[in-house]
């Protein structure tokens, strides 16, 4: 029940662009500003994932009767969670 590839392929894009902005950047952006930039992207990206998430799981229920699509979704939004954990850090660090 581990995040499916499509998930982590995801989610390391999103680290690229994180590390992309980042380098962007010209130094002197204040936290509100590098959170203001980068939050239309994270909430588009987030979004997407979680879209996604839901709808691998429907579609393995479907295949699968016995599909655990509760545990499957939790272990995606773990992985998400702990994938934007590491973005804010990176965003934070100057």
């Amino acid at each position: 029940l581990q995040p499916p590839a499509s998930l982590l392929d995801h989610t390391q894009v999103l680290r690229e662009l994180t590390n992309v902005y980042k380098s962007s950047l010209m130094g002197d952006e204040s936290a509100e500003e590098i959170e203001r930039g980068f939050k239309p992207i994270l909430d588009l990206m987030i979004d997407a994932a979680i879209n996604m998430s839901l709808s691998v799981s429907e579609a393995r229920k479907t295949q699968k009767p016995n599909w655990d699509s509760d545990i499957f979704v939790l272990n995606c939004l773990t992985h998400l969670t702990v994938s934007s954990s590491s973005i804010d850090r990176t965003l934070s660090t100057p």
